[in-house]
């Protein structure tokens, strides 16, 4: 893979992970469409189950963008290749 596209899906997965990990969190978490209109939305948001959840896919968003950014092994590449 291209290193330009390595490190674009890398900053992707950081802002993904930022976003999922902190906004559940945050003062904007109970201010949007679906909170304001369904009852059930509500009641699920308030919820700390469903907010340490999101923010556990954020985490690994997180490690994703590192493992994205990680050199990878060559002696992996070296040892599929026959000599």
């Amino acid at each position: 893979m291209k290193w330009w596209l390595a490190t674009l899906r890398a900053i992707f997965f950081l802002c993904l992970g930022l976003t999922l990990c902190f906004g559940p969190w945050g003062p904007m978490w109970h201010q949007n469409f679906f909170v304001t209109h369904y009852q059930w939305a509500g009641a699920l948001s308030e919820s700390n189950f469903v907010r340490g959840a999101i923010s556990g896919i954020g985490l690994t968003n997180f490690y994703l963008a590192i493992e994205e950014l990680r050199p990878k092994n060559r002696r992996r590449n070296q040892r599929a290749q026959p000599h």
